[in-house]
């Protein structure tokens, strides 16, 4: 993912950055640590609601914009999708 967006800490969340960084920049975001991890991770794709013949979820990310903002992943990711292969 590229590009940056200017974020203010409060001096709270400044002195708890280094006991928990990710859960630190989750809060600055708007995301749960476990969304951030998630949108971080995928590099801000939305991944399929599909699943595959197997049970599994579909991997594939869903026919939309890439690369989005932590909350407009959130939102894509919320309301489900899919890609080319599940209808998308």
């Amino acid at each position: 993912m590229g590009g940056f967006e200017w974020i203010d800490a409060t001096p709270e969340q400044v002195l708890r950055l280094a006991d928990d960084p990710t859960a630190i920049y989750a809060e600055l975001v708007g995301l749960t640590k476990a969304e951030y991890l998630e949108w971080f991770e995928s590099q801000g794709l939305v991944y399929c609601s599909g699943t595959t013949v197997k049970g599994q979820r579909c991997k594939n990310p869903i026919v939309r914009p890439q690369a989005l903002s932590a909350q407009d992943w959130k939102k894509l990711r919320e309301d489900g999708g899919y890609c080319h292969a599940h209808g998308g």
